[in-house]
C-alpha cells in the first residue's frame, strides 16, 4: 500500500503538503513501522521530502518539493469577447 502512495507522489510530481489518513490504526508498533517504511521509500525520491510520524488522529503529513518546473500556459483574450463585453446590453440587470 505504501509503495503505491509513494509511486503516485512521484508519477504525478505532487508538491506541497500531502496528508495521508491511516484509519483505525491502533498499535504504536504498526504506526512506527508505517512511518519508518515511508521514510525509507521517500529517501529514494529525487525531490526534497519530509515526513512526520502519525498524529493521534492517524494522519501522516508529508511535504514534498516538485522536481519538474510548473508548466505555464500562455493565454490571450479573443477580440470578439473583448468587443462583446464592452457593447452588451445591461437591460436584464437594470430592470
Amino acid at each position: 500500500m505504501l509503495q503505491r502512495q509513494h509511486a503516485g507522489l512521484r508519477l504525478r510530481d505532487i508538491g506541497g503538503i500531502v496528508v495521508v489518513d491511516f484509519i483505525d490504526m491502533k498499535k504504536a508498533a504498526n504506526k512506527k513501522e508505517v512511518y519508518d517504511k515511508m521514510r525509507e521509500l521517500l529517501k529514494q525520491d529525487k525531490a526534497t521530502t519530509n515526513v512526520l510520524p502519525l498524529s493521534k488522529f492517524n494522519l501522516m503529513q508529508i511535504t514534498r518539493e516538485r522536481v519538474r518546473p510548473q508548466i505555464e500556459i500562455a493565454t490571450r483574450k479573443m477580440p470578439y469577447l473583448q468587443w462583446h463585453r464592452k457593447n452588451r446590453s445591461h437591460t436584464a440587470f437594470n430592470g
